[in-house]
């Protein structure tokens, strides 16, 4: 069982700020199309680096909780370490040492209880020398005889990309069962930080005089294939043997999915929410003791906490130890735009008779909004877990990096334009360019064939200021009912000027939600986040409060080689030539006036875009 607690806020809290406007709008005939169904493809994974941390939220326990045995890790001493068949004996380590490893340090350290004594850390990413089987130990056996029922509970920190973590427990030192633990993270995403892990390990230990217990990551080429061996790392610290409780029933999670298939959007359009809504739970008895009449209440309230729709749900009786799911289909009544909260809360015959009916509850959000489509739910939960992706988290991928989320269509809708939630370490003079793909090219790796896309786009500081880049369609796109992939491509410059795009990892998502195009390899590769891309739906946006660079000309155009360029703006300009694909193939300072020789280019049509500290102007060139 694994509680969450940890959440993160935003660098820029822009709930109240209005968009930064790049293009003019043109409500003007649009094209319809249609698009092929999201179909059950896989995809591979692509590791990356973070650039922003969850921040931590103290962890609270259960009052009358019995420990049996417990260690800070403030000392080597009670601990020994080994590995399995690892040809470079990667080891674990306990000390004060953040992760070191490229892609793992990133990430930081573990922000447990007492992190500042000591933690256990297997550092994957730093050690990252091909297939790894490394353990952590109790040198000293725990006496557990007088115990029917025993719990581990543990502070950790993961951030998985191939690799798995377990929980071994012994006996007699040599026989071991496995518990496995994080099995829920998704490829490139973490657990909270810290995060209270609880097993029961009953089952092994209960009466017995002498036990073990052991933290064990696993990765070898045989299981997770190329690549296993440089995961990113896993962190474990203040570990207690607790006694179990006879009665324990604890919601595991909740899900509400409008499309049915996992997704869980945080904003939906009213006429993109289909008729039913799949509401999820999951049961566990994490007691001694057998439960009885089991059921799930289930309420979705508005922002006034009045009830919108309230339904229970039986699910009859549970031993101890298992588990019961919740998998119904619902019609919610109409809604109007504003954020609901969904409870899910279990009860039984003997919740009277619990120590901790807390953890009997867990809630979503989301949010009926007519202007955007979103998967995240970034300004919509309470809280968010957020991470971010861009043009440093990719080898060789600093201009041309895609970034997509999928996005299903209940109905026709026209979309106006594309924006992308930005993430810290964003600079003025990036650049985007905003797109919509039908599902069945990125599927077959094509995203040179795109329904809609905007020019390039530059990052200006009204846009860090509101923590977003918008791209508009001129015109806007009629789309038939389907599914689609929107899409932002991250230019930087060679890492000139770098850009990132929020993931929000607050809500497991399905890996097809949101995904990634590398340039470099040209393939699409799994994310499993929520990227915050989005679907424009409001027809004004982009009208007012453009804040384009107003008075700049160009000329000759077409142009046979020399190209002038003129602002009435003082101050330093930023002028970048950009092929088709968005790439930049010349690029200068000026003041005022500048002479751009393009006599060495091939004949076609280039994007110049200008940029100034009040905003930014692009527009084609010919070259004959």
């Amino acid at each position: 069982m694994a509680i969450y607690f940890s959440s993160i806020t935003r660098k820029t809290d822009n709930t109240n700020v209005k968009m930064k406007k790049t293009l003019l709008l043109a409500v003007c005939m649009a094209t319809t199309l249609a698009s092929a169904a999201q179909t059950n493809r896989t995809f591979p994974d692509r590791k990356s680096r973070s650039v922003l941390r969850p921040h931590p939220t103290p962890i609270t326990y259960a009052s009358d909780r019995a420990i049996i045995w417990e260690d800070d890790l403030s000392s080597a001493a009670t601990w020994t370490f080994g590995d399995i068949a690892d040809p470079n004996d990667d080891h674990w380590t306990i000390g004060t040492d953040e992760p070191q490893g490229p892609f793992s340090s990133t990430y930081g350290a573990i922000e447990s209880t007492s992190a500042a004594n000591g933690f256990a850390l297997f550092d994957s990413d730093f050690l990252c020398g091909g297939s790894q089987q490394a353990w952590v130990q109790t040198a000293a056996p725990i006496d557990l005889s007088s115990y029917p029922g025993a719990v581990l509970q543990f502070e950790q920190y993961f951030t998985r990309f191939r690799g798995d973590c377990f929980v071994d427990v012994s006996i007699n030192g040599t026989d071991w069962t496995e518990f496995e633990v994080n099995a829920d993270v998704a490829v490139n995403a973490s657990t909270a930080n810290p995060e209270l892990t609880q097993i029961d390990i009953s089952s092994v230990v209960a009466n017995q005089a002498t036990v073990w217990i052991r933290f064990r990551y696993f990765s070898t080429v045989a299981v997770h294939g190329a690549g296993s061996g440089c995961d990113y790392a896993w962190m474990v610290d203040d570990v207690a043997v607790i006694e179990l409780q006879p009665y324990e029933l604890v919601m595991n999670y909740g899900v509400i999915s409008h499309t049915g298939a996992g997704e869980e959007y945080g904003r939906v359009p009213s006429d993109q929410l289909n008729p039913q809504m799949n509401f999820g739970a999951e049961v566990h008895n994490f007691g001694s003791e057998d439960q009885t009449g089991l059921s799930v209440l289930v309420l979705v309230t508005d922002a006034g906490s009045t009830i919108i729709f309230e339904q229970s749900f039986g699910l009859g009786d549970l031993a101890a130890g298992q588990l019961a799911n919740l998998d119904e289909l619902v019609t919610l009544p109409a809604m109007a735009d504003g954020v609901y909260d969904v409870s899910f809360t279990v009860t039984s015959n003997e919740t009277g008779l619990e120590s901790d009916p807390a953890n009997n509850s867990t809630q979503r959000q989301f949010a009926i909004d007519g202007d955007v489509y979103a998967l995240d739910g970034i300004d919509v939960y309470d809280s968010n877990v957020l991470t971010g992706m861009g043009s440093t988290s990719f080898a060789g991928a600093a201009d041309g990096l895609e970034i997509m989320t999928y996005y299903e269509l209940a109905a026709p809708a026209t979309v106006y334009g594309v924006s992308a939630e930005l993430a810290n370490g964003t600079e003025v003079n990036s650049a985007v360019i905003v797109s919509l793909h039908d599902t069945a090219q990125v599927f077959n790796n094509n995203l040179n064939t795109p329904i809609a896309q905007s020019d390039v786009i530059s990052v200006t500081a009204a846009d860090l200021a509101a923590g977003r880049v918008l791209g508009l369609f001129l015109p806007a796109v009629d789309l038939a009912a389907g599914g689609y992939y929107a899409s932002v491509r991250l230019l930087s410059g060679a890492n000139e000027f770098d850009i990132f795009v929020l993931d929000d990892i607050t809500v497991p998502q399905p890996g097809g939600g949101s995904l990634i195009y590398d340039p470099s390899d040209q393939t699409v590769y799994a994310n499993g986040n929520a990227s915050a891309v989005r679907l424009q739906l409001n027809p004004t946006v982009g009208v007012n409060d453009l804040g384009s660079l107003e008075g700049v000309s160009m000329y000759p155009n077409p142009t046979s080689g020399l190209l002038r360029i003129n602002s009435p703006h003082a101050g330093q300009h930023m002028v970048e030539v950009r092929s088709a694909l968005g790439e930049v193939i010349m690029s200068t300072r000026f003041s005022q006036t500048v002479t751009m020789d393009l006599t060495a280019l091939a004949k076609g049509v280039y994007m110049v875009q200008v940029s100034h500290g009040s905003g930014s102007w692009v527009q084609r060139v010919a070259v004959n």
